[in-house]
This record gives structure tokens, C-alpha cells and sequence, in this order.
């Protein structure tokens, strides 16, 4: 199993694409998000009964919200969070874009993509939603 504190949460990311997210699959079938080692959420297998597993950012929007204030000033606002339940089984939030007073409503069809978010002098990526045509 890699090391969880070099594990990135991104399986080569590319800016502006698909993101593709890395979590743990159990000999059981239970697929979970993000990468961890402590255990099956279902069995509790843990060691070798636990595998990395590479998953697409896409699924269905199961609820969103508005966040008009925010106790980190730096944040500008107003921004989305949105709650999916993955294609492959896990939940995840993050920050969605969509047209300003559309959100989009759960039952949605959302798709992730990699971005950059700049602190300062520090970049790293951050997975960013938005609603996607149906397959």
C-alpha cells in the first residue's frame, strides 16, 4: 500500500481535464474515497485485502449549496458546495461552478476537472464540479 501522507488525492492530474480520483477498492467490492489504510468502511479488511483504485470525478449530484458568508474572508463568495455519490460508488463535496442562479438540482449529472488554486506562493490542485450532459 503507498504511503497515505505522499498519496495525492489526483491519479495524474491535468489541468482543465477529467479528473480521475485515487481511493482503495476491498477484496469485498466496497470502493471508498480518498485513499486510506485503516480498513474496510464495511468489512474492516485491511493489508493486503485492500488495493488503490482509480476512479473517474463523475456522478450524481445529490443535494448543493450556496455559501453566501464565510468565516475565511480570503474566500470570495459566493460559491457552491456539492455533495455527488461517484460512479463508483463513493461520496465526495467540493466546490461546483455553475451559472450564476442555476444551480444545478440533485439528480443531476456532474463531472469533475483539475484546477489550480493559488495561497500565496503555493499552488496545488483542487477538484472542481459542474453539471454534464447525460451519457
Amino acid at each position: 500500500m503507498p504511503d497515505i501522507k505522499k498519496a495525492s488525492l489526483f491519479d495524474n492530474p491535468q489541468v482543465g481535464k477529467t479528473a480521475y480520483l485515487v481511493g482503495v477498492r476491498c477484496r469485498c467490492g466496497q470502493v471508498s474515497f480518498p485513499l486510506q489504510i485503516y480498513g474496510c468502511e464495511v468489512c474492516g479488511s485491511a493489508g493486503a485485502d485492500l488495493e488503490r483504485s482509480v476512479m473517474a470525478a463523475r456522478g450524481i449530484l445529490q443535494a448543493a449549496v450556496v455559501v453566501h458568508q464565510h468565516a475565511d474572508k480570503s474566500l470570495e463568495t459566493p460559491f457552491t458546495i456539492a455533495r455527488v455519490v461517484l460512479d463508483a460508488g463513493p461520496m465526495i463535496r467540493s466546490r461546483m461552478e455553475h451559472a450564476p442562479e442555476m444551480v444545478p438540482k440533485p439528480g443531476a449529472r456532474v463531472g469533475g476537472r483539475v484546477s489550480v488554486r493559488c495561497q500565496g506562493e503555493d499552488e496545488s490542485y483542487e477538484l472542481v464540479l459542474s453539471e454534464v450532459n447525460s451519457d
